[in-house]
């Protein structure tokens, strides 16, 4: 037989619920139900109204070509190639309307906004590295944006994808309003030589400058002063196993991780407010 145990005993605390309280049960379940609602809402809260069209600026110069980037099976693939898988990607998930402009020395609309997502992956198929000895300024790009695209009113995501070179001098030009930016930057610090083609034996011709072969490497203090510029966000990668989540570089994420937050707590604070009152 169990000894008897007074109510004030430890296994006892004086604030054990005893009787069921209506109130503390509604307010219990509104709590969890109203997490549970905000934690669905968060999940699918459209990522941002800037990435319903988003204008891909990507750079095609000779760069671009270099081989440095290790793709599965452990081959090699140019940025280029990086370059155009993660476009698609984010095209196939994000956007519903879509551009793209290629720069080197110079910069070409290749393709204003359109919903033909056929139509725009044709297009990036045929885009090639380009084959002009000069550099890359991305200020051409750039300006290319606030001239075509100065009298939108519909906000626009650049996407702008580059291995950081950047050749030429003088000012960033201002963006349009209403317009974001993200930088995904492309190559490792080591790099790897210039393509220029093949040669009439089928092999691979290199850019050389006296006598050296030029090696381009990943820019890093590039990027970074078109980040700090722009107050752009930054995404990089060396391999193509690394995919883009542009979510996690939206200002909606961060709207989206403070939801899931408080979702939780409520729910958490609705499971502690137990359906029952003390006795008085």
């Amino acid at each position: 037989m169990k000894p008897h145990l007074p109510k004030n005993h430890p296994r006892f605390p004086s604030f054990w619920p005893r009787v069921f309280s209506p109130f503390r049960f509604l307010v219990s379940a509104l709590l969890i139900i109203g997490g549970m609602g905000l934690l669905f809402f968060s999940i699918f809260l459209p990522v941002s109204d800037n990435w319903e069209k988003i204008l891909f600026v990507l750079d095609t110069s000779l760069s671009m070509a270099v081989e440095d980037i290790v793709s599965s099976g452990n081959l090699m693939e140019s940025r280029l190639d990086l370059a155009k898988s993660i476009i698609e990607s984010i095209v196939d998930r994000w956007a519903s309307s879509y551009g793209i402009i290629t720069y080197a020395r110079s910069a070409t609309l290749r393709i204003p906004f359109s919903h033909d997502r056929e139509l725009f992956l044709d297009t990036l198929t045929g885009v090639e590295p380009t084959l002009v000895y000069g550099g890359s300024d991305v200020r051409w790009a750039l300006d290319l944006v606030r001239m075509t695209y100065l009298a939108s009113r519909d906000p626009i995501h650049i996407v702008l994808i580059t291995d950081g070179g950047m050749t030429g001098e003088g000012v960033f030009p201002e963006l349009p309003s209403d317009t974001s930016l993200t930088v995904i930057g492309i190559g490792t610090p080591t790099g790897g030589m210039i393509p220029l083609g093949y040669n009439l034996d089928g092999e691979k011709r290199y850019k050389y400058y006296e006598w050296s072969p030029v090696v381009a490497r990943y820019e890093k203090d590039h990027i970074d002063t078109l980040v700090s510029t722009y107050g752009a966000d930054l995404i990089e990668r060396e391999k193509s196993g690394d995919r883009v989540t542009i979510e996690n570089h939206t200002s909606t994420s961060t709207e989206k991780k403070w939801l899931q937050i408080l979702s939780a707590f409520l729910i958490f604070l609705g499971y502690f407010i137990r359906p029952y009152a003390a006795k008085k």
